[in-house]
């Protein structure tokens, strides 16, 4: 044999890479790198704040030579400032091509460093930076300066102007986290919206982000125990017009136990710190009753630990929780902010409570209406007993049955524009034999304040379907014939609430409001759907346009719905067996054409008498193209709706309606009736008394007109 010669057994692995980690804007750059890992091991540590070149001699990390060897080299730390150079190893390397210099962007430059041995896959690599605005709390940010940014940095969506934040709440939010040790660590990836994170944010340190209805600003509030008793808004019979869904759980429901999970930031890895209160286990013999939450910015189990027991008492405490109608002095509260509840119906005599949501009410309608539960920080003072007797009289009389009631099957008008928002892929799908099921009711009583509507057919259970608001109604003084267009009208209830241009009921037809008194009510005739009509006096007006409740149950044509309205006070809802039924026969009225409009006799609109031959004149009207304004009688061609085609019929009215001549088919819109022909038609006599008959149909679904002529026929 030879001399002895060396064998090749692996090689180390060199490479020069320019790796990118995360943006590292100018107006909040990264500020600190300390920790560089390759793999799953710590390649190096330190603290460096601006550009560097580092050296790391890590042969044995993977194991050496006889393993995958380590990391020994040299390697960049580039924070991407905005005076940043070209890189001189990338510049040396890429000659021959423009090489930028990576501003705004935190990366490491590998000036090919030894990366492995024996083995040529590279392990990924990761770096342990942070970026803190603010007063750090540990090695993590405040999270007010956190939200503060997301508002604030036009790398974010939101970009508010720091003068519509309020700076005086976000101080001092930030002030009671960094004494709470409360500082978080995120690593956000724009997967979600900024205000959905600000949200996620929020959930970590009990708080609330709103704008002050006072000032517009966007203030930041935290739920703890920082406010004086005495200093805190009453709610009472002073302000309060009702309490509703007052309501306390009970042990069952109450959690026992809480599990946090975070990463944490040592490790880099998941994990969980629980918490359990003992006491409530027991109550709920033994078993667990658990709540995880994910809050991923917690950064060690010593913080975790803190949100656990926080989280823990809230939710193991019986806290009650009520939705409280309040007059505009609630207006001032704001979501987050506290109140004392003191409400003797209840037996209340002092609660403290937060409010959870807070509705500011409308220009129509000033009721604020606040959603709150319990202070879990005062809970234990909170006093409750039973009121001693006073001379106190409830005005609030219990619910009682509505006198005044309308069910009927809802126009093609009121089904398009407020269950499908006029939108025609919704309406498109809407079986053509269905209907939709319109409530409308008086107030009862002035302490009414809405109903609820339950329906069924046949013999099942009432469901409860919408709610409602009460209508406005009058009853009709005297008789009208078709022409009238003045009514008198009296007994008049909440007219004032009734705008011109709205329609109203009255006996089948729906009439479009002009105006309105006490005593008189002016309208445009047979408006959508309907046709003038005559109308005895004593009848109902609903004026349900505005105030009513619609059942979204797409009943069939021919079914016949049951319809139950329950006024509901301040003391409850009428029960159900209490309430009277409406029966409404369904019949297509969704899919129906609209009759004719504009039916003229020799010009004339329903006239008293005619003279010589008819000419009979209609104009087209189309329901889907009449969404915008209530069309009246008087105007020309709308349509026609396609399919639509019309069937004129004269009768002799004088005989019992014998059938002198029909025109059929087409989408005409005018006929001529002669006295000879008439003649003619009736064996030879004219004859004196006549009715007109226009019908529009469509897809098996009529509507029509009629005119009667009751004088002689000159």
């Amino acid at each position: 044999m030879g001399k002895d010669s060396e064998v090749t057994i692996g090689y180390s692995y060199y490479i020069g890479m320019h790796q990118v980690f995360c943006l590292s804007p100018g107006s909040r750059p990264v500020t600190a790198v300390k920790k560089i890992r390759v793999g799953e091991k710590d390649a190096w540590t330190g603290n460096v704040t601006g550009n560097t070149m580092i050296s790391i001699a890590e042969p044995e990390l993977f194991g050496g030579e006889e393993k995958e060897g380590g990391i020994v080299g040299d390697v960049d730390i580039e924070f991407g400032g905005p005076t940043q150079g070209i890189n001189s190893y990338l510049s040396a390397v890429l000659t021959g091509s423009p090489v930028p210099a990576f501003r705004g962007l935190l990366g490491l430059v590998l000036r090919q460093p030894m990366v492995s041995s024996m083995s040529p896959y590279i392990k990924p690599w990761s770096v342990y930076a942070s970026r803190i605005n603010g007063t750090p709390i540990g090695e993590n940010m405040n999270p007010a300066d956190i939200i503060y940014d997301l508002l604030t940095l036009p790398e974010f969506s939101i970009r508010a102007d720091p003068s519509d934040i309020d700076l005086a709440s976000f101080s001092a939010a930030a002030a009671t986290l960094h004494a709470e040790g409360l500082g978080l660590s995120f690593f956000w990836e724009d997967e979600q919206p900024t205000e959905d994170f600000i949200g996620y944010i929020l959930e970590h340190i009990d708080g609330s982000l709103y704008p002050d209805p006072a000032s517009g600003q966007l203030t930041l509030m935290l739920a703890r125990d920082d406010y004086i008793l005495d200093d805190l808004p009453i709610l009472d019979q002073s302000n309060i017009l009702r309490v509703d869904r007052f309501s306390q759980p009970m042990p069952g429901e109450l959690t026992s136990e809480i599990q946090i999970k975070f990463e944490d930031q040592a490790t880099g890895e998941p994990a969980s710190v629980t918490v359990q209160e003992i006491a409530i286990m027991e109550m709920q013999g033994g078993g667990v009753v658990p709540v995880v939450r994910d809050y991923q910015g917690i950064p060690d189990a010593a913080t975790a630990s803190k949100v656990a027991l926080r989280e823990l008492r809230t939710l193991s405490t019986p806290l009650a929780r009520a939705e409280i109608t309040c007059n505009r002095t609630a207006a001032a509260l704001n979501v987050g902010g506290v109140f004392r509840l003191q409400w003797p119906p209840l037996g209340i005599i002092d609660m403290v409570m937060r409010v959870a949501e807070v509705d500011y009410g409308t220009l129509t309608s000033g009721k604020v209406v606040v959603v709150a539960v319990q202070d879990v920080f005062r809970a234990a003072s909170t006093v409750i007993g039973v009121p001693a007797d006073s001379e106190w009289v409830n005005p609030v009389g219990a619910p009682s049955v509505s006198p005044q009631r309308l069910a009927m099957e809802a126009p093609y008008w009121v089904v398009a524009r407020e269950i499908f928002n006029d939108q025609a892929s919704l309406i498109a799908d809407v079986d053509p034999a269905s209907g939709v099921l319109l409530a409308a009711c008086v107030k009862p009583s002035p302490y009414a304040y809405d109903f609820r509507l339950y329906t069924r057919t046949g013999v099942g259970d009432y469901v409860d379907r919408a709610a409602g608001d009460f209508c406005p109604t009058a009853i009709l003084d005297a008789a009208v014939g078709r022409t009238d267009t003045v009514f008198a009208i009296r007994s008049g209830v909440d007219l004032a609430f009734v705008d011109a241009g709205t329609w109203a009921h009255l006996d089948g037809e729906l009439v479009k409001v002009v105006s309105v008194t006490e005593s008189a009510l002016t309208v445009s005739r047979g408006v959508l759907d309907t046709v003038p009509a005559p109308h005895a006096a004593d009848l109902v007006i609903h004026f349900a346009d505005g105030s009513k409740a619609l059942d979204p149950t797409e009943w069939s044509s021919g079914q016949t719905v049951d319809a139950k309205m329950l006024p509901r006070t301040g003391l409850g809802t009428l029960l159900l067996a209490s309430a009277p039924a409406d029966s409404v026969v369904m019949a297509g009225r969704f899919n129906r054409p609209y009759p004719p409009g504009n039916v003229l006799v020799n010009g004339v609109s329903y006239p008293s008498s005619v003279t010589g031959d008819l000419a009979i004149t209609w104009a087209h009207r189309d329901r889907t193209l009449q969404t915008a304004y209530l069309v009246e009688q008087s105007e020309t061609h709308i349509g026609p709706e396609p399919g639509t085609t019309y069937v004129l019929r004269v009768y002799n009215a004088q005989t019992g309606g014998t059938l002198l001549r029909t025109w059929f088919g087409g989408d005409f819109t005018s006929a001529a009736y002669t006295v000879a022909q008439a003649t003619t038609d009736n064996g030879g006599i004219k004859p004196a008394n006549i009715r007109i008959e226009i019908e529009s149909g469509r897809d098996g679904y009529a509507s029509w007109q009629m005119h009667q002529i009751p004088a002689a026929w000159v």
